[in-house]
């Protein structure tokens, strides 16, 4: 079998005589292993199917060989489709494009996955869904949700970009310290699967990239290309790459550019005004309705922690919980909201409000709140998105058992751009101080709509990133809200949506959090910590109460605002979801704890807001705690949780988080230090080159 080799500064590459990847070795370690296929193409054939091709089904393939070029041409397939990867060795790594022609009108082209690259089991894989987990050599991934190629909602994975996952890379490493990193280096931030799938003892690593409106005389020729090489270190060294390339990405906000919220750092407080903290089932005004009744217990929390508290709610809809897209005027009227927002603005507090994305709610399964007629009546299923067989459905939140029954709404049409625009007009016009309006569009996502009738292209593409961007641009321009969405916005919404629930909470079914999203982008944004919902399916919350404190500890690493979920009385709960009837956390550490944490957020804005979060230079070793999965296996988190910032003049500081009731041992370069319970500690490092002294 010939093989094919190129070499660049990040390592050696090889391929074999059909294009496939067989290596890469990096500082004298193999870091790839073989890939089973060059590429995978999927289309759709004339009823509709999905139909995938590899190198497999093409019976020759031609090889140009130059010193820093690999160029394969396939061709001899019975649809006379020909295909081409071509391999380009540059300074920043191995640069794959792809090409498909001879594409005809009846079996069109709907995605492209090249180049195909696997990496052994072994070792870590840095995943960046919803804000960045660490995928160990463990199923799982597929024992919770199965890998499968993406396509329309009913089907759609958890790698979507930009959406579920906010960055276009992934990164694997092992013991050694040598790893492969793998980019889509694509600035038009067109649709993808971000995402790996099981290959035998391997896992194949994947940037499905949807085509929709690229294809022009038969031809697709990708417009970007996907960088493979190998590196030094681990998933911040990964990250740390995908950084300095994105850097100059026009369509990043100014650095710095914070939202005056956010240089006060409130503490996000969120909790119903209907219900006792769950999404389904009847549910009628709870104890913090009308909404005036909640200010003796946010005035005694901004007390306790000694900041300026948001007041978000849940349920507050006058239409009915969870019902997009129309959620205003809201529960009791404008006038009784009114009094409630003034009493908090007084004492320099915050209203912000949930609502439900761009969804469509047929009726609701909550209460008696239907769109049926309407729906009829102006003929709105036109405006839904729709699947390759003309197909309508939903994606989340749908059913009788669920928050209602609906479908979801195709953001290039008019109508519906229109109709979004409106509700939040209306409540920027009221006053909120900050609007998640885009809850369930998952970091601003749109999902894949291939309606023939809508004026866009029949199959999903970068028109839909397209379609959304413009979408928060027209409606940050016209309303001046300050918007978010549920889980950090991906890369090229971040603009527009700088505000933002966070669901690293997300990730605990598949490995364990880290925080990819801000090391990369902490500069540009800064989100909050989120409701936590869902956590009680993954997480032994009562069988190991540090998780608690661990996780506020997690978000403020992170350079996170704090938030809390309340449950009645007025009592801190452990996240959105959980009953009321479950016994809450000990109230007192958790007050304690965010207290002190905010006041050193803002003694240290250079830092913990405005700083670049980097590797620590110093060799940090410490104990663990452990939290438990709901099967009960444990999980060991470090008994301090240590990050490195650098401020915007320079300056660096190593932050040490001791999450703990009682004074944790702490060893740098090999000196021992105390850390008090329930504290976090800044160590400035500038002047000893990133040491500790």
């Amino acid at each position: 079998m010939e093989e094919f080799v190129l070499d660049c500064p990040h390592g050696t590459l090889r391929c074999d005589e059909k294009g496939r990847v067989t290596g890469l070795r990096h500082n004298g370690v193999e870091t790839a292993a073989r890939a089973e296929n060059a590429f995978l193409l999927g289309f759709r054939d004339p009823r509709r199917d999905l139909v995938i091709l590899t190198d497999a089904d093409f019976s020759a393939c031609r090889v140009e060989a130059e010193e820093k070029r690999l160029r394969f041409s396939y061709t001899g397939n019975d649809r006379n489709l020909e295909a081409g990867i071509e391999i380009l060795s540059t300074a920043a790594g191995f640069e794959f494009y792809s090409e498909v022609r001879n594409i005809p009108d009846d079996f069109p082209l709907e995605w492209v996955d090249a180049p195909s690259v696997c990496v052994r089991k072994a070792g870590l894989l840095l995943w960046p869904r919803c804000e960045g987990v660490l995928i160990d050599g463990s199923d799982r991934r597929e024992e919770y949700g199965p890998w499968h190629t993406a396509g329309f909602v009913d089907t759609f994975p958890g790698g979507f970009y930009p959406g579920h996952c906010q960055m276009q890379f992934l990164c694997h490493w092992d013991d050694s310290g040598e790893g492969l990193y793998f980019e889509a280096a694509d600035r038009t931030h067109t649709l993808k699967n971000v995402d790996f799938a099981p290959a035998g003892n391997n896992r194949r690593l994947s940037l499905q990239t949807f085509c929709g409106g690229r294809v022009e005389g038969g031809v697709y020729r990708s417009p970007f290309a996907c960088l493979l090489r190998g590196f030094s270190g681990d998933w911040r060294d990964g990250c740390a790459i995908y950084r300095d390339r994105i850097e100059s990405d026009p369509v990043l906000p100014e650095k710095g550019n914070y939202h005056p919220l956010m240089r006060r750092s409130p503490v996000v407080v969120i909790y119903p005004v209907q219900g006792e903290g769950k999404d389904c089932g009847a549910m009628g005004p709870n104890e913090y309705y009308p909404y005036t009744r909640a200010l003796p217990v946010l005035e005694e929390l901004s007390k306790k922690l000694e900041s300026p508290v948001m007041s978000l709610l849940m349920h507050w809809e006058g239409t009915a919980p969870w019902a997009p897209p129309y959620v205003w005027p809201p529960l009791g009227g404008e006038a009784l909201l009114g009094e409630f927002r003034d009493k908090l603005h007084e004492k320099g507090n915050y209203l912000g409000l949930y609502a439900s994305g761009t969804a469509w709610t047929q009726t609701s399964s909550i209460n008696d709140y239907s769109c049926e007629r309407q729906f009829e009546e102006e003929h709105l299923v036109t405006e839904m998105i729709r699947g390759p067989h003309g197909e309508i459905k939903a994606v989340s939140c749908n059913g009788p058992k669920a928050q209602r029954i609906g479908y979801d709404m195709c953001m290039a049409r008019k109508w519906c751009r229109e109709t979004v625009k409106k509700e939040i007009s209306k409540i920027s016009a009221f006053g909120a101080d900050y609007i998640q309006f885009f809850d369930q569009n998952i970091g601003g996502r749109f999902l894949p709509c291939y309606a023939p009738d809508h004026g866009h292209p029949e199959l999903p593409g970068v028109w839909q990133t397209e379609a959304m961007k413009s979408l928060y641009r027209e409606t940050v321009a016209e309303t001046g809200a300050l918007l978010g969405s549920e889980a950090a916005a991906a890369l090229p919404y971040i603009k527009e949506l700088p505000f933002s629930d966070l669901r690293d909470n997300f990730d605990w079914p598949y490995g364990e959090p880290v925080p990819a999203y801000a090391f990369v982008f902490h500069e540009y944004t800064v989100n909050f910590s989120g409701n936590q919902c869902g956590l009680n399916y993954h997480l032994d919350l009562e069988g190991a109460p540090v998780n608690m404190l661990y996780r506020i500890a997690y978000g403020f690493s992170a350079g996170n605002l704090l938030s809390v979920v309340l449950k009645d009385k007025g009592h801190i709960h452990w996240g959105w979801g959980v009953p009321w009837t479950t016994k809450e956390p000990d109230q007192e550490s958790v007050l304690t704890f965010i207290a002190r944490l905010n006041r050193v957020r803002r003694e240290y804005p250079e830092f913990l807001l405005e700083g670049r979060m980097e590797k620590p230079s110093a060799k940090i070793e410490c104990g663990n705690a452990f939290l438990l999965r709901k099967n009960g296996e444990k999980i060991a988190v470090p008994e301090v949780l240590s990050v490195q910032w650098r401020s915007p003049a320079g300056k660096r500081a190593l932050v040490l988080t001791n999450y703990h009731g009682k004074q944790v041992e702490v060893e740098l370069d090999g000196r021992c230090m105390e850390i008090p319970p329930l504290s976090a500690v800044l160590i400035d490092i500038s002047s000893n080159d990133g040491g500790v002294q």
